[in-house]
């Protein structure tokens, strides 16, 4: 079971035919939970595991802008 969870968590998501490039815990966890890899596991039980292993998820670097032309001015 730990072992499986650890393979999947340093696959690409790509690779396993889904939709999106980085892995994020809430979404490591949904897989695991759809997968049937565990009956039931907290997003905080995946963190420990992969900071258990000395693995990391990368933090995105996206942002988004504002299409407002007030936002400056109403994020002072």
């Amino acid at each position: 079971e730990k072992a499986k969870m650890l393979k999947v968590a340093s696959t690409e998501p790509i690779k396993l035919g889904l939709h999106f490039t980085t892995w994020s815990l809430s979404k490591l966890r949904d897989y695991y939970l759809n997968e049937s890899i565990v009956k039931s596991i907290s997003i905080e039980s995946v963190r420990r595991l992969m900071k258990s292993e000395g693995m990391r998820i990368k933090k995105s670097k996206r942002f988004q802008y504002s299409n407002d032309k007030e936002f400056d001015k109403k994020n002072l």
